[in-house]
């Protein structure tokens, strides 16, 4: 594989020899607090939440991760839910085949989560609910199916076609079936590879190593 040079301001092209076998890519929205970092630290059974500034994402990441449960490996984008960082949601949003968006089932639709479905709707990525916080004893996922319609958004449970599960990240409740239904949509998804030629890759992050060598950590569009 080749990387050739441009500038920051353009995409990062890569020349592609050989055949890869793309995952499907899962973009993580919603608004700030709502449980993305929790829903994603239960995926990898990891405790990123406690080690975050101010305890809010402020950055896009990506990693590579696979459900022994149901022999699923996906790629996950998790994306800041502040504010502040809407190029980042935006950016994060463009990578995705399939979106989570986590609700707060105690909070509802709040500003950035208007934002993410507007975001969603433009790139027309195929949406699963997470109605998160089932277990705190204000949810209401009744309203929360609602305030989404209000948005667009008509969940199956109102007789819509997109699919939501109620779910808390934080004890794991119903985290599995969330990832079955995302599986399912992923499935009915034409999901190909190039197998040759040139194509994009978008840059998360780059970390200097030794001997004036870096570490480029990059997600590759090798959609056909």
């Amino acid at each position: 594989m080749n990387i050739i040079p441009r500038s920051l301001s353009q995409p990062i092209w890569l020349s592609l020899c050989r055949f890869y076998t793309r995952s499907p890519i899962i973009g993580v929205l919603g608004h700030v607090d709502h449980g993305k970092t929790t829903l994603i630290d239960n995926l990898r059974k990891t405790n990123n939440v406690l080690q975050e500034a101010g305890g809010i994402t402020q950055q896009n990441s990506i990693f590579q991760h696979k459900m022994l449960e149901e022999d699923f490996k996906f790629t996950i984008v998790d994306t800041p839910g502040h504010a502040a960082f809407s190029k980042m949601r935006a950016t994060g949003t463009v990578l995705t085949d399939v979106a989570i968006l986590v609700v707060d089932a105690a909070e509802g639709v709040k500003p950035q989560t208007r934002e993410c479905i507007q975001i969603l709707k433009d790139n027309e990525v195929p949406i699963v609910v997470a109605l998160n916080k089932i277990d705190l004893p204000d949810a209401n996922v009744e309203l929360c199916y609602e305030m989404l319609f209000e948005e667009g958004i008509e969940t199956e449970q109102i007789g819509g076609n997109v699919p939501s599960v109620s779910i808390s990240a934080l004890k794991g409740t119903n985290v599995l079936e969330l990832m079955q239904t995302v599986k399912k949509l992923t499935d009915s998804l034409d999901l190909n590879a190039v197998t040759d030629g040139f194509t994009e890759a978008v840059l998360f992050d780059i970390k200097p190593e030794k001997r004036k060598k870096y570490r480029l950590r990059l997600c590759v569009d090798t959609t056909a």
